[in-house]
């Protein structure tokens, strides 16, 4: 027995994968690429800003769309302006335990040009609470990042203990 509990050569990560190998179909988590992140994205209207306030992590929701190679959103002034900061989008099924969360960073800027606010305002979603001033922010694609949870049906039987 190779791999049993009384085996010396056996590391106890090892005798964990043999031993669930053949467990239950389930849950498994996979990373997307970036084109599948940004696909899922574009079909997002709800996401959430996170950054740093007052070096506090905070998590504020906003509605996102994205426009050429940004991830866009509107708001009041404040802390989300001018700032490193990282935009999450995700889908969730709790039933069967499945969906996907997408993270973009990147440093939020305002659009200023009156010809791009007036093209980008054209493309976003409105915020729900709408203020006045409103500012157009925009977060450059520069680090993407994703991943799935979806069932599988069948177990693991390519990997060898």
């Amino acid at each position: 027995m190779p791999f049993g509990p009384r085996s010396r050569a056996a590391e106890p990560a090892q005798w964990i994968m043999a031993m669930t190998r053949h467990v239950a179909p389930g849950p498994t988590l996979e990373e997307m690429d970036r084109a599948e992140c940004v696909r899922l994205l574009a079909r997002t209207v709800i996401g959430r800003v996170v950054l740093s306030a007052d070096c506090i992590p905070i998590a504020l929701p906003v509605n996102v769309s994205v426009v050429d190679r940004y991830v866009v959103f509107g708001t009041d002034s404040g802390t989300k302006l001018d700032a490193v900061v990282t935009v999450e989008a995700d889908d969730i099924d709790p039933v069967y335990q499945t969906g996907w969360s997408v993270l973009v960073t990147g440093v939020a800027t305002v659009i200023t040009d009156p010809g791009e606010i007036e093209r980008t305002t054209k493309l976003v979603a409105p915020p729900w609470a709408r203020r006045n001033p409103l500012f157009l922010v925009r977060v450059p694609m520069t680090k993407v990042s994703g991943r799935r949870i979806t069932w599988d049906p069948r177990p693991d039987t390519t990997s060898s203990p």
